[in-house]
């Protein structure tokens, strides 16, 4: 029995399959991109169900954690190695950790460069917190927001988990 309606494919029982679709339509992680071949070697006999791929293009999510700049570099390159597989590859990329203002900027430029190694390149930056620097820190004018800052910002670098969130918000 071949069902439809459903994007990926699945089997449901031996002789029981969702076929999917023969491209993948989104970032969702079912068996998509394939078609069903099926023999039937004897009417009323056994079935055989083998699912051949026929995508030509994938859809991966990659979450990407960074604290500093060199962490990101790394898995910029890392990241990059899957653009080398031709231009078939529609990636969206998580971002999550801390960085200062001029980080960012940095990373932007980053992703600006690294997009057309990709069918499309779409980055996810809402949990990218801000982290104050060094010279952020010396425009602050008054001393108790000032205090209030460092003691923040040290927060956020030795503390717990759920300190470091809370003072990466604030």
């Amino acid at each position: 029995l071949a069902l439809g309606d459903w994007h990926g494919t699945l089997r449901i029982a031996d002789n029981t399959w969702y076929a999917g679709t023969p491209e993948p339509l989104n970032y969702a992680e079912n068996e998509t991109g394939s078609a069903l071949l099926v023999r039937i070697e004897a009417a009323g006999g056994p079935i055989s169900v083998e699912p051949r791929s026929t995508a030509r293009y994938a859809w991966r999510t990659a979450d990407v954690r960074i604290e500093r700049l060199d962490e990101w570099h790394r898995r910029l390159f890392e990241i990059g190695k899957l653009g080398e597989a031709g231009q078939h590859l529609l990636l969206r990329l998580v971002l999550t950790g801390a960085m200062t203002a001029g980080e960012r900027t940095t990373i932007e430029a980053d992703l600006h460069q690294l997009a057309p190694r990709f069918f499309h390149l779409e980055d996810d930056r809402e949990g990218l917190l801000e982290r104050l620097s060094e010279d952020d820190l010396e425009v602050i004018a008054e001393a108790d927001i000032r205090r209030i800052a460092v003691e923040l910002r040290q927060l956020a670098e030795t503390g717990g988990d759920d300190e470091r969130a809370v003072a990466h918000r604030a």
